[in-house]
């Protein structure tokens, strides 16, 4: 049986707006853990226009940098969407390494199929975080003031 996953899930029209250091300070927090954001749109809220120095939708954003997704739903549809999240949480498989350095740091990360499994499961569908922040198990996570400590 799968071991739980920390999961985020936005219930709102994301028309949001936040620094984008902010943003990826709380997206390197989330890619610390094993945790996914996924959220619901309802779409006849309005969307967001340009941000001068923001990130917009915000999140959006943070759903797709941890590799969750972000999907558009009507009133109709709004609990066909929640059931198609928990659907790929239950039906997900997860691969593992182990970091070359613990520093701390946002790391891109790619997963890429080989010709093989591609030709024979055509309608796979591969969705990842793309990146990671490898941390000493040993390190709490911040708490509210950004202040880390090592576990004793």
């Amino acid at each position: 049986m799968p071991e739980p996953v920390p999961v985020v899930i936005f219930l709102y029209g994301d028309y949001s707006g936040m620094p984008k250091a902010e943003a990826d300070h709380f997206v390197d927090e989330l890619l610390e853990t094993s945790a996914f954001a996924f959220g619901l749109r309802d779409a006849r809220s309005p969307k967001i226009g340009w941000l001068w120095g923001e990130q917009r939708a915000v999140a959006n954003y943070i759903a797709a940098e941890t590799g969750g997704e972000y999907l558009w739903a009507t009133p109709e549809t709004y609990a066909a969407g929640l059931a198609g999240i928990l659907q790929q949480l239950h039906g997900r498989y997860e691969l593992g390494f182990k970091p070359e350095t613990l520093d701390g740091k946002r790391h891109q990360l790619r997963v890429e199929l080989s010709e093989t499994v591609k030709h024979e499961h055509k309608r796979l569908r591969r969705t990842y975080r793309l990146a990671y922040v490898p941390v000493h198990p040993e390190v709490a996570p911040a708490n509210e003031a950004g202040h880390r400590r090592v576990k004793e």
